[in-house]
């Protein structure tokens, strides 16, 4: 994603004009959301749009390793570790909710990422990847 824009100023009388083109990842614009798991859950059963993550081969070996991933590179805020799964949330600057389930197999692990916005939960699905240094 890149943001393009103009800067008009003047020094000492003459317009100036500073032109920029800046690439940010979408990851830059998530900030933690802080819920509990009761109402990720309620959240979970509304969002529709989701995107499943299969077998994701990574070099996290535990949902602890996980969730220093989601939490250090993700933005998102740790909710929940109960066995092998894990859950987390994130804001979508302003305010667009985005979730993430996990769970952890012999196989890789499996990434559920939902929220109220399509193009959200699949450009997410990039970063978790990314993140998770996925093969």
């Amino acid at each position: 994603m890149n943001v393009h824009g103009k800067i008009t100023y003047k020094i000492n009388m003459l317009t100036k004009r500073l032109f920029f083109d800046l690439s940010i990842q979408c990851v830059d614009l998530i900030r933690p959301l802080q819920i509990d798991t009761e109402s990720f859950g309620k959240k979970w059963g509304s969002f529709k749009n989701e995107k499943r993550l299969k077998k994701v081969t990574s070099h996290v070996k535990t949902p602890e390793m996980y969730m220093e991933i989601v939490k250090t590179k993700l933005n998102f805020h740790p909710i929940q570790i109960i066995g092998k799964e894990a859950i987390a949330a994130g804001n979508f600057l302003p305010s667009t909710p985005c979730l993430l389930h996990s769970k952890l197999s012999g196989a890789g692990l499996d990434v559920w990422i939902k929220s109220v916005s399509s193009v959200l939960t699949e450009s997410f699905s990039k970063e978790v990847l990314s993140a998770l240094g996925a093969s």
